[in-house]
């Protein structure tokens, strides 16, 4: 009977170590999984934070990027608007130019046609003045030659008696030639002299 309880004492033992035992390897491997668990919470922690840290870089250097974008563009159209004033002002300035110079070409033509005009206003007074002059002149001068004359000398001269004769014609010559030609008073004969081309 010692013997059978020393074996069922010796198996409580066995039992008792290989329960002792098996709870060692449960709260191992309990151990493990915690282990294991916290590993892969800190790599989602971290793979977390990474990617917040790319999005809010992504979307820092979006927001750059767009800044640059609207500068750029800010740039661009205020550089066309002010091109286009140089332009319209330039164009303005061109046209204002051309107006004066046409206006200063008017005003030169209109005071040569004033000067002309009065030139030959001048030179037709000067011309009438000229033959008033002469007119004047022969009047006063036949005034006192008629009363230096003797009265019987101031009776004035008869034509001579009998029909007035013409000059002749002058002779033509055998090889000149004769051509009609408009002149002022409309269309007349003329003589063509004699030239080289016709004696050859």
């Amino acid at each position: 009977m010692a013997g059978a309880f020393r074996a069922g004492a010796v198996r409580a033992v066995v039992v008792l170590r290989a329960v002792v035992v098996l709870r060692a390897a449960v709260v191992l491997r309990a151990a493990a999984v915690v282990l294991r668990a916290a590993v892969v919470l800190r790599a989602a922690a971290a793979l977390r934070a990474v990617v917040d840290f790319a999005a809010v870089v992504f979307f820092a250097g979006a927001v750059v990027f767009f800044a640059a974008v609207v500068l750029f563009a800010g740039v661009v159209f205020f550089a066309a608007v002010f091109f286009a004033a140089v332009v319209f002002f330039a164009a303005g300035a061109v046209v204002l130019f051309a107006a004066v110079v046409f206006l200063a070409a008017a005003v030169v033509l209109f005071a040569a046609v004033v000067f002309l005009a009065a030139a030959r206003f001048a030179g037709a007074l000067l011309f009438a003045g000229a033959a008033f002059a002469r007119l004047g002149a022969a009047r006063v001068a036949d005034f006192f030659v008629a009363a230096a004359r003797p009265a019987d000398a101031r009776v004035p001269v008869a034509r001579p008696a009998g029909p007035v004769l013409r000059r002749p014609a002058p002779p033509l010559s055998a090889r000149s030639e004769r051509t009609s030609c408009f002149t002022r008073s409309g269309l007349r004969s003329a003589e063509i002299p004699e030239t080289p081309r016709l004696r050859s």
